[in-house]
């Protein structure tokens, strides 16, 4: 994912998560009250306060009032010397740029009517569109942008998850990053429900159980800051900076991989089998573990041959996996477990894969069910 060079150096988020409404064409008196009380939070709520302004700051502060990056190294020294976040805000706030945005976006009466998100430091409280609270991770480029931007991750994963999912249903969510599909699953399951949800990262699954503890699902999931595996042991996470969806378990990688995913750190890896009760069964698998879902899944064998009604929604991306594994011989394995396979689309749209097409496919998620998808 190609990102802008000033973001890469600081925080880049917006601190409001649209709602899914627009203007509503208020009275000028009443836009007036909304535009004092929006700037008056903006100021003390987010950019008052400590001495000095950072990088960091300053971008921020531009993407939060412009809706954009600075447009270039310049654009941020000529901010740097200001005494505090107070005075970048004032200076933003006063600028032709934010009142042209003002002009053009109905900027503030849209805050006026949505969430406010805060960045608490080593995390940014955020909501999903279903108004979920979330944890997210304040210098990654990829999953917190998109969640600030819309409230919303793989649309079309979710879809699937909610349209399979029933009340007292019982799932796996393996590599559940901050939490956003472990949150679909576990309002899908209720109280009554239970979730396993895996995440290797460590510094990531502190946010996911925050995740779920802040919207009172601790009743029905468990947090696991293990790699889901085919044998246990201790093994070497990688991720790309700032990428912290890129974390993947480095085995059978061709050399040349390290260079491109220099963070690196050891975590334990349990089988998902060694991880449930020995009669326990499942009726939903999630995996996205960058290449690894073979493994995890071969570990999982016990609980798939006891879980005839076992749903399984993979992310499936052969040039991941096939380092990883005989890929035509783990297809043959899932085939011959009574599996079979179907593309997801947009809106949880359901597609038939035949097994021998699934080895061509490319970069996408997969539906795998005994029996139909009904």
């Amino acid at each position: 994912m190609r990102t802008h060079p000033i973001a890469g150096g600081g925080l880049a988020c917006r601190h409001a998560a649209w709602d899914g409404r627009g203007p509503t064409g208020e009275t000028s008196s009443r836009m007036t009250t909304g535009i004092r009380f929006a700037l008056g939070r903006l100021r003390s709520l987010v950019l008052g306060g400590a001495p000095g302004v950072s990088r960091r700051d300053i971008v921020a502060a531009h993407e939060l009032l412009l809706g954009r990056l600075p447009e270039s190294e310049a654009a941020i020294r000529q901010f740097s010397d200001l005494p505090d976040r107070a005075a970048l805000g004032t200076s933003l706030i006063r600028s032709p740029a934010f009142r042209a945005r003002l002009a053009t976006e109905g900027v503030l009466d849209t805050l006026y009517h949505r969430r406010q998100t805060v960045y608490l430091g080593d995390r940014i409280l955020a909501y999903t569109h279903a108004g979920a609270r979330m944890f997210l991770l304040p210098d990654d480029v990829d999953l917190t942008p998109h969640l600030l931007e819309s409230g919303q991750w793989e649309a079309h994963v979710e879809a699937a998850i909610r349209r399979l999912l029933r009340p007292g249903q019982a799932a796996a969510d393996i590599g559940a990053n901050v939490g956003y599909h472990s949150l679909a699953i576990a309002q899908s399951i209720g109280p009554a429900g239970r979730l396993e949800a895996l995440e290797a990262n460590p510094a990531v699954a502190r946010l996911l159980r925050a995740t779920l503890a802040s919207n009172g699902f601790l009743d029905r999931a468990r947090v696991h800051a293990v790699a889901a595996l085919d044998r246990p042991g201790q093994v070497t996470l990688a991720a790309a900076q700032d990428h912290h969806g890129s974390g993947h378990v480095a085995t059978g990688l061709p050399d040349g991989w390290a260079d491109r995913y220099p963070v690196q750190w050891e975590v334990p890896a349990r089988r998902l089998d060694d991880l449930l009760p020995e009669a326990a069964r499942l009726d939903l698998i999630r995996l996205d573990i960058e290449g690894a879902e073979p493994l995890a899944l071969r570990g999982a064998e016990g609980v798939i041959r006891r879980s005839p009604g076992l749903r399984i929604i993979a992310e499936w991306s052969v040039p991941m996996m096939a380092p990883r594994t005989d890929l035509p011989g783990f297809v043959a394995w899932l085939s011959g477990l009574g599996f079979g396979f179907w593309r997801i689309g947009d809106g949880g749209a359901l597609d038939p894969v035949h097994p021998a097409a699934t080895l061509e496919l490319p970069h996408c998620d997969l539906l795998l069910s005994r029996g139909g998808v009904d």
